[in-house]
C-alpha cells in the first residue's frame, strides 16, 4: 500500500469509526472488526486477523473513550465570536486596543502529595507538612494576549475590591488604549461596583461562555506555576516565604514574554 493510499484508507476508516454502527444498520453501540469488514468495501475479503493488521499498520487502535467538553451556554457561539473579534482588533490595531485574559487562583500553605523522583525499591520521597493550619492565598492576574505580560495581585481574599484595584493597575500600565478583559462568569465579576469601575476606566469585560475555561489561556499560567512552585513545595512552615516565591515566579512575566505566549498556546513554536 502506497503512502497516499494509506492516508486515504485511514481517512475512510476513521470517518466510519466516528459514526455509530447503528447508522449503518448494525445493532451495536461499538465497532468490532467484523463490523468494519462488513461496511468498508475493500475489507470484505480480509480475515479478521487481516483487518486487525491493516488497522495496526494505519495506527488505528482501541482507545479509552472520553466525554465531550461542551459549554451549556446557549450564547456560546456569540460569546466566542465576540472574543475572536476583540482579539483581531488588538492584533490589527495594537496602538488602540489591548486584549487581556483575567483569572483567579487559590493555593494553600500545605503542599500536595505530588510525583517526585526517587530510587526504585526505596521509600517514597517525602512532602513536609507543618503543624499549623492550612491558610490559603488568592491571586488575581491579567495576561496580555499579544505580549504575555502579566499583572497580578495576591491577597488573603480576592473579591470585588481586589478586582477594582487590579483594574486600576492595568489602566496605569496601558494609559491610553481601550482595554478588553476576557474573563469567566464568577459572580463578583458582575458586581455593580466592579462594572462601574471598569466603565469609568474604559475597560470592557468580555465574558466567556459558561464552563468554558479552555477558552481562557491564562489558565495554563497556573499550570506552570503549580508545576514549578506549588506542587510538593517546601514552604509549609512560612506562608510569607511561599507567597514571596510565587511572586518571584510571576514577576518573570512583568515584561513581555514570548515564552509564556508559547506555553499558553498563543504563539506558535
Amino acid at each position: 500500500m502506497s503512502l497516499e493510499s494509506a492516508k486515504l484508507a485511514k481517512v475512510q476508516i476513521v470517518q466510519v469509526l466516528h459514526c455509530s454502527p447503528r447508522r449503518y444498520g448494525i445493532a451495536r453501540s461499538r465497532w468490532r472488526l467484523q463490523d468494519l469488514r462488513q461496511i468498508v468495501p475493500w475489507l470484505k475479503d480480509c480475515t479478521l486477523s487481516g483487518v486487525h493488521q491493516i488497522l495496526k499498520r494505519l495506527k488505528i487502535s482501541l482507545k479509552q473513550a472520553t466525554s465531550y467538553v461542551n459549554s451549556p451556554d446557549p450564547d456560546w457561539g456569540l460569546k466566542r465570536q465576540r472574543m475572536v473579534q476583540v482579539f483581531l482588533a488588538a492584533i490589527c490595531h495594537p496602538e488602540q486596543y489591548v486584549i487581556l485574559f483575567l483569572d483567579e487562583l487559590t493555593y494553600y500553605l500545605q503542599p500536595d502529595h505530588t510525583l517526585k523522583y526517587g530510587a526504585v525499591g526505596k521509600p517514597a520521597p517525602h512532602v513536609h507538612h507543618a503543624a499549623q493550619g492550612n491558610p490559603y492565598t488568592r491571586i488575581g492576574a491579567l495576561m496580555n494576549g499579544l505580549t504575555g505580560q502579566v499583572c497580578y495581585l495576591q491577597r488573603d481574599k480576592f473579591g470585588k475590591l481586589a478586582l477594582e484595584e487590579l483594574y486600576q493597575m492595568i489602566r496605569k500600565l496601558y494609559p491610553k488604549r481601550r482595554l478588553f478583559v476576557v474573563q469567566d462568569n464568577c459572580s463578583f465579576h458582575y458586581s455593580d461596583n466592579v462594572l462601574q469601575t471598569a466603565e469609568a476606566l474604559d475597560i470592557h469585560p468580555v465574558f466567556l461562555p459558561t464552563y468554558a475555561s479552555w477558552l481562557n489561556p491564562i489558565e495554563k499560567l497556573w499550570r506552570w506555576l503549580k508545576a514549578d512552585v506549588l506542587h510538593g513545595h517546601e514552604f509549609a512552615h512560612n506562608i510569607q516565604l511561599l507567597r514571596q516565591t510565587v511572586a518571584q515566579f510571576l514577576d518573570q512575566f512583568s515584561n513581555p514574554s514570548p515564552a509564556l505566549l508559547r506555553y499558553v498556546g498563543l504563539l506558535p513554536d
